[in-house]
């Protein structure tokens, strides 16, 4: 079966239109199995353009437009996705091939007209009307009703927070890339679809990842445009329009009145697509309300309040049974916490040679605040054993006691056991894709029947009974981006007085002292590195907290030196004492919830920052941490499954 030759009425058996509810409340629909996800947009009037005032003129003028219902892909196309169609006789192969790993990864090397046929052949295999966007209706979605410069808004000076884009991970795979951000999103290049955080209709990727195909010529502007959010043809188009960035660009070119477009036989690794449909009257209406487009929400990835959390907390448990509600735990961990981080540091040293005598003395307090946000996702590889197969082994005997437990549970109390319950086991299985928890319980499912097939039913009771320590108690949440602090505050106070040759032809000591100071709430680039650094792992049997890239930042202050009659003064960042940040970082490494410690520390370097002293040195710190970390606004403590 061809694009050219199927049918509605020659639509395969599995394309049976489904609809599916996220714990979110939001609706996904898919009307094939091997098809893309789709939300339904009921639309409605917009800004288009550039509404910020900082874009190029082709963004302009901004103008309004009215957007009809339509069922916009949750993800970019995926490569798995493709394949289906290559399969079928309806697409050619993409000149970038990929391996099975990359099934998940968004489908490049496509150019304009292959998009159009993927298209095409999935309308005519699904009887559905599919197509690609046009270019108002992709501002349209990847807005998310925002008319700031990105859908996750301005406040975040870390993109790679939201986004996989041009970053430090990009240029060490390819140094000559001047304009990638400072900040590292992970990935070198592009990602698999779902990476980052959802706009807040619930789309993936609108901003970054890969550049995606709209139906549109291009327009030198936006001079006449259509206002009723159809595609905007031309007589002669030499080019087609792209919207959105990928991750080979900065984020100036991921601005959501950004645009772009190449000849219709263009390809590119950093170039793809999603696809769009029409919505019937009928499905029009039966969604009409619960469309996220209608919906009030939250501009931007904004901090949930405490009545949201408890809302979504509530649709979770609502939609489990109650064999299972005591299973899930995601949900009760998709929660803000708040790190909380103060360290106080007292010093004072000595040091004497021929040359110089010197005592100096400091004091310094840290305090440092900022909130994580967990997407509420289960990774299997933030597993603590630094041994991948190991690790793989932990998490694939995990995830099969989890399974076991809840097909017994499902089972009226005894685990499946004939040839013909396993595979109706295997067909639920790979029926049950459209939701995060539905998918989630998939994978734990296909673990257990892997288990019931290789293990005896005995040992498979003797695992479920078993008490979960050891190996299997590892099980850890990620905590998977930061939010920016929302609170620094440093102080160093250094004083530090005595008498030295300043150069070999001296003959007798120099009085001299020097006096640092400085008080600050941390200069613009040390707040985007806290926005970027953290990452917070929990182990949920012990409550052990791991924290890593602890990030304590170098204060810009003032010197001032004296000595003879002469005063200079400059502006300096200030040192962080080595030992008090070597001492703190394997403090917070590993803690709980909260705790305090405390410590007196050898200083091995001066104050002063020079390190030629010589002779007779000795020094202490007295270093006191006082560590919190802890869900916002006093919400529940996450639940330890059995």
């Amino acid at each position: 079966m061809t694009a050219n030759t199927a049918t509605a009425a020659d639509k395969s058996a599995s394309c049976v239109s489904d609809t599916k509810r996220l714990p979110s409340g939001l609706n996904v629909l898919r009307d094939c199995s091997d098809a893309p996800e789709m939300i339904a947009l009921s639309g409605g009037r917009y800004r288009m353009g550039d509404l910020v005032g900082d874009g190029q003129p082709y963004e302009r003028p901004a103008h309004d437009v009215q957007i009809t219902p339509l069922a916009v892909g949750r993800f970019e196309v995926t490569n798995a996705e493709w394949q289906a169609c290559v399969k079928d006789g309806g697409c050619t192969a993409s000149r970038t091939p990929s391996k099975e790993q990359f099934a998940r990864y968004p489908v490049t090397g496509i150019t304009w007209t292959q998009a159009k046929a993927y298209t095409a052949w999935l309308a005519a295999r699904s009887g559905k009307p599919y197509r690609l966007l046009s270019e108002a209706e992709w501002e349209y979605a990847a807005r998310g009703g925002n008319e700031g410069r990105y859908y996750w808004g301005s406040f975040d000076p870390s993109p790679c927070n939201y986004t996989n884009l041009m970053d430090v991970s990009g240029k060490r795979a390819a140094p000559e890339r001047y304009w990638a951000e400072k900040c590292d999103d992970s990935f070198a290049e592009a990602a698999p679809v779902g990476s980052f955080p959802p706009n807040t209709w619930g789309l993936y990727d609108m901003l970054g990842n890969v550049w995606e195909w709209v139906g549109d010529c291009w327009h030198a502007d936006y001079s006449n445009a259509p206002s009723d959010g159809s595609v905007w043809l031309a007589d002669s188009c030499r080019k087609r329009v792209n919207r959105g960035g990928g991750w080979g660009n900065n984020a100036n070119a991921l601005r959501l009145s950004s645009r772009d477009a190449d000849p219709s036989d263009t390809t590119s690794d950093g170039l793809g697509f999603r696809v769009a449909r029409a919505l019937s009257s009928n499905e029009a209406a039966q969604m009409a309300n619960a469309t996220p487009d209608k919906r009030v929400e939250t501009v931007g990835p904004t901090l949930l309040t405490k009545a949201q959390r408890k809302k979504l907390e509530a649709a979770a448990e609502k939609s489990l049974s109650p064999a299972t509600s005591s299973l899930a735990v995601a949900t009760s961990l998709a929660l803000e916490r708040q790190l909380d981080v103060r360290i106080s540091v007292k010093g004072d040293q000595a040091w004497k040679n021929v040359l110089q005598h010197s005592q100096a003395t400091t004091q310094q307090d840290y305090a440092l605040s900022t909130r994580l946000r967990s997407d509420g996702v289960l990774y299997g590889d933030n597993l603590l054993d630094p041994n991948t197969a190991k690790r793989l082994s932990i998490k694939q005997q995990f995830l099969a006691r989890r399974g076991l437990m809840r097909l017994k549970a499902q089972n009226g109390g005894r685990l499946p056991r004939t040839a013909q319950e396993l595979a109706a086991l295997e067909a639920k299985t790979k029926n049950c894709m459209l939701d995060d928890r539905c998918i989630g319980e998939s994978v734990e499912r296909m673990a257990a029947v892997s288990a019931l097939q290789n293990n005896a039913i005995e040992d498979l009771e003797a695992l479920i009974i078993a008490p979960a320590t050891g190996d299997a108690a590892r099980w850890l949440y990620f905590f998977g981006y930061t939010g920016c602090p929302n609170r620094i505050r440093i102080t160093n106070e250094t004083h530090i007085a005595g008498e030295r040759a300043y150069n070999s032809g001296k003959t007798k000591l120099v009085p001299w002292s020097l006096d640092r100071s400085a008080a600050s709430d941390g200069s613009a680039e040390d707040r985007a590195k806290l926005c970027q650094r953290y990452t917070v792992t929990v182990d949920i049997r012990t409550g052990d907290i791991y924290v890593e890239n602890l990030f304590i930042p170098s204060p810009m202050g003032t010197s001032v030196m004296r000595r003879n009659k002469t005063t200079e003064r400059s502006d300096i960042e200030l040192p962080v004492a080595a030992e008090m940040l070597i001492w703190s970082a394997e403090r917070v490494s590993r803690t709980k919830e909260s705790a305090s410690f405390a410590a007196t520390l050898p200083a091995n370097s001066p104050f002063d920052g020079d390190s030629t002293v010589l002779g007779s040195f000795t020094g202490k710190l007295d270093v006191k941490m006082d560590w919190s970390f802890k869900p916002v606004d006093g919400s529940k403590q996450a639940s330890i499954p059995p």
